[in-house]
């Protein structure tokens, strides 16, 4: 329940189920680990295992081996060679594409259609779809142009979303109603770089990474505060057009214009490495 976010069906199987009243009885410790799990507004299955005593701190669990993983496992480092390329047709080039949770697979949008929850367009509107109907459910308005990106926070409860007219707006889920409009800093000359891509970063959900046309790429809070940056350091050609994080937020990528993959460490707030 907790994995999917239904934190207040598992605090009443915690508190009202009575094999987990015996727990409180007689591991309290455990118990109230459980407890503040519930009162999480993001998970990490690797607090759960280390909860039920499973695992020592620091170590994962891999569920495909079924065993925990080695230390070698547990190093993130950034790429340093092209893996794989995805060719499209010249008619349906993607406009957005989105790893799996698990890293197992890529699905894109393209130009020629969609299959989504939560979608962009070129109105100034996001809207929210109910797979089951086909229906769209909600629909925010503020944006004055095209919409190039929309996540879901963590918990659900807000949305946030990426616009051509230099802004991200943060949206309440339920109410539709805009929370923040945020602008990140422009260039001193010349017009509003559009917005490119907006991401929650892993280790810190309140903090969003702003990717938009400079040669920057922004962390912010929620109320557009600049809280780091990180710099591609060319002037012709270093405009940023995409940005993601690794799985655990210890790397920003950005793709420039200069057709270079540029990886920053977000703990030393440095370029670590490039691959053209």
């Amino acid at each position: 329940m907790i994995e999917l976010r239904e934190a207040d069906t598992a605090r009443a199987m915690l508190r009202q189920t009575q094999v987990f009243q015996h727990m409180k009885q007689d591991d309290p410790e455990r118990y109230m680990k459980l407890e503040g799990l519930c009162s999480r507004t993001y998970f990490d299955v690797r607090d759960v295992q280390q909860s039920q005593n499973l695992l020592p701190p620091g170590v994962a669990f891999d569920l495909f081996r079924g065993q925990a993983a080695g230390q070698r496992d547990e190093v993130e480092a950034y790429p340093q060679a092209l893996e794989h390329e995805v060719k499209f047709a010249a008619k349906s080039h993607p406009e957005v594409a989105r790893f799996s949770p698990d890293g197992t697979m890529l699905v894109t949008g393209s130009v020629d259609g969609f299959i989504e929850v939560l979608s962009g367009s070129f109105d100034g509107s996001v809207r929210v779809h109910g797979l089951k109907s086909g229906k769209m459910l909600k629909e925010f308005r503020g944006h004055s142009s095209y919409i190039n990106d929309a996540i879901w926070s963590m918990d659900g409860c807000q949305v946030i979303s990426a616009s051509s007219d230099a802004t991200v707006r943060v949206w309440d889920a339920k109410s539709c109603e805009c929370l923040h409009a945020i602008r990140p800093p422009q260039a001193v000359s010349g017009a509003e770089a559009s917005i490119n891509s907006v991401l929650l970063h892993p280790q810190h959900p309140d903090q969003i990474i702003v990717c938009n046309r400079s040669p920057t790429i922004y962390v912010l809070t929620q109320q557009g505060l600049v809280v780091r940056s990180y710099q591609s350091g060319k002037r012709d050609k270093g405009d940023f057009v995409a940005a993601c994080t690794s799985p655990r937020g210890e790397f920003i990528y950005g793709v420039a214009e200069d057709n270079t993959l540029y990886c920053f460490s977000t703990k030393e707030g440095k370029l670590e490495h490039i691959i053209q």
